[in-house]
């Protein structure tokens, strides 16, 4: 799924740029359990045969989405990143949430 690549595309990213390692670590747990609910989530609902299962994961991981968004909102409020680091992270969450969504609906 394309919202599956997105999800670990984010975490690589953050890995090359190194911005996790810069967060004290209830932060980083935080936002580290919130960007890997969004993976965990797809991948539990692609592995959901009964289609308001399926649902159901992928609408948890869009809260995770928007969860992970927030924390990241939070770390540039505090100061622990600049907006600018985090453009390429925002196109793939907003990409990532659209997705999500999509796949949460009811058909």
């Amino acid at each position: 799924l394309q919202a599956y690549q997105l999800s670990l595309r984010l975490l690589g990213l953050w890995e090359r740029l190194d911005l996790m390692q810069r967060l004290p670590a209830g932060d980083y747990r935080r936002l580290d359990a919130a960007a890997t609910g969004i993976a965990l989530n797809i991948a539990e609902g692609n592995g959901r045969f009964a289609p308001a299962e399926r649902r159901r994961f992928f609408g948890l991981a869009n809260r995770a989405v928007t969860k992970t968004a927030a924390l990241l909102d939070l770390c540039v409020a505090k100061g622990r990143f600049v907006a600018d680091e985090l453009a390429e992270s925002r196109h793939v969450l907003d990409r990532a949430a659209a997705t999500t969504a999509g796949l949460a609906r009811p058909r």
